[in-house]
């Protein structure tokens, strides 16, 4: 049986603030360590591990058929119920790693990058290393248990960072990257099974995973369509401007918009148990939401504008010259980084309500958007491709909204109205930091510390002015955290 919160915003937003915490102390974390290792190591080594991780990060969200979440939904969970999905995502996850290893070469071909075969393989070991990290974080997410997540995450990419930093200075290359990915893997799964009081038993029952799979393949697909939505433009950037190119624009992404849905990554994950636990109270179910979207549009957007802001002078500063080219698709995706953190809470909303064919559906607008602007701007390198991304997103941004709103009885003016209140915030925050820029000339470190003081100091004062009633929930709702 789940415990009753006391208050599910309180403990929603406590669960969000330990998993946030966590996401974002190892954001801070991954981003020092991919600012050293983009020092130690050359664009193109950046460029050939967002080759293969099109591929095995594409056949990640197989591993577990969509029986992770199936253990969320679930108002009752039996043993066979876990010890299935445990061996179910096994057996996939050795699979998978047979099958690209077998299709690798093939990928090659692709590409035209014989070097990106060894890569391809390496990776791949991360299912079979990873995927119990997977059940475990369900299990703990169905009891609103995000603190030890938060904490296991954070040792994690530490570990792997370690790694990955001590092999680039030896000279490793690209192995440093692979390297990284594959301890923090490994370090994840041994960390939840061993703080874990639970363990797999030798159970297998076909009838609860078919109750598992009935649910869990429209996720899957929603999973699998939405892949794409997120990596297309590194497979085409890949396949026909290079590894160069790809590894410009994966710095670019990795600046911004990665380290934006990994703090979207949490409200989601911790909006999707709270949503099931109340779905048959639509009224409270409707203000949760917009609660928690009013919340994490507060927390989340400094994020977008210290990009845009920051990069002109501080990705040459931090990593040299040769990523100056990164600088303008990362202040476009910061952007589109804007939107998605708005967009993040539809898809759990869908599928705490049992609508993962919502989800779906959703994927399939998106994907077919993203695609059609991606490839228009393939002509005009990455900055053609960031800005068709966001064109893209932006156009089926209220389409989302609409069919959230649908469900919950949610005019598409009231988002609207919240969203406008933020984006003037945000805009009346940019202009000191605008104008630094324009007016004064200073050595560039001081003129980072300036720009990013101006935009922290006006986001502070204009959200407070604009957006009040968002401060004082976040107040509220943390104001039980413990």
């Amino acid at each position: 049986m789940r415990t009753e919160p006391r208050s599910l915003l309180s403990r929603s937003t406590a669960g969000a603030l330990w998993l946030g915490g966590g996401q974002i102390a190892g954001l801070a974390l991954q981003v020092v360590l991919r600012l050293v290792l983009a020092r130690l190591l050359a664009p193109e080594d950046f460029g050939l591990v967002a080759m293969a991780m099109f591929f095995t990060a594409f056949s990640s969200h197989l591993t577990d058929l969509g029986l992770g979440p199936a253990l969320v939904q679930r108002s009752r969970l039996s043993e066979e119920h876990k010890s299935t999905a445990f061996w179910s995502s096994g057996a996939i996850s050795v699979l998978l790693l047979a099958l690209l290893a077998a299709g690798a070469p093939a990928i090659g071909v692709f590409y035209g990058a014989p070097g990106v075969v060894p890569v391809v393989r390496a990776l791949a070991l991360g299912f079979v290393l990873g995927f119990p990290e997977g059940v475990y974080r369900n299990l703990l997410g169905r009891e609103l248990s995000f603190r030890l997540i938060g904490l296991r995450r954070l040792l994690g990419v530490a570990l792997g960072g370690g790694v990955g930093i001590a092999l680039a200075l030896r000279g490793a290359g690209v192995w440093a990257l692979v390297a990284e990915y594959l301890v923090r893997s490994a370090s994840g799964s041994l960390l939840y099974m061993s703080s874990s009081g639970w363990l797999p038993k030798l159970r297998f029952s076909t009838p609860a995973l078919g109750e598992m799979w009935r649910y869990g393949r429209s996720i899957v697909g929603s999973r699998l369509v939405n892949f794409f939505n997120r990596n297309l433009d590194n497979l085409l950037i890949g396949r026909y401007l290079g590894a160069v190119p790809l590894g410009l624009y994966s710095v670019a992404y990795q600046g911004v918009l990665m380290p934006v849905l990994q703090i979207a990554q949490p409200i989601a994950s911790v909006g999707f148990p709270a949503f099931a636990s109340i779905q048959d109270d639509i009224p409270r179910l409707r203000r949760a939401y917009l609660s928690v979207l009013s919340v994490s549009l507060l927390v989340a957007t400094p994020a977008p504008v210290l990009a845009i802001f920051l990069s002109p002078e501080g990705l040459p500063l931090l990593l040299g010259e040769q990523w100056r080219p990164a600088v303008l698709p990362l202040q476009i995706l910061s952007v589109v980084a804007f939107i998605q953190i708005a967009m993040s809470l539809s898809p759990p909303l869908f599928n705490a309500l049992g609508r993962s064919d919502l989800s779906f559906k959703w994927t399939l607008i998106a994907l077919v958007a993203n695609t059609a602007g991606i490839v228009a701007g393939l002509r005009w390198g990455i900055v053609g491709v960031a800005i068709g991304y966001l064109t893209a997103v932006a156009l089926t941004c209220p389409i989302q909204f609409a069919m959230a709103g649908r469900l919950i009885g949610l005019p598409l003016g009231v988002v609207g109205r919240l969203l406008g209140r933020m984006l003037l915030a945000i805009a009346a925050t940019s202009i000191a930091p605008a104008a630094l820029m324009w007016r004064i000339e200073m050595a560039p470190s001081i003129e980072l510390a300036a720009l990013g003081t101006a935009v922290i100091a006006g986001y502070l004062a204009f959200t407070r002015l604009l957006a009040a009633d968002s401060w004082a929930l976040l107040r509220r709702s943390t104001g039980s955290l413990s």
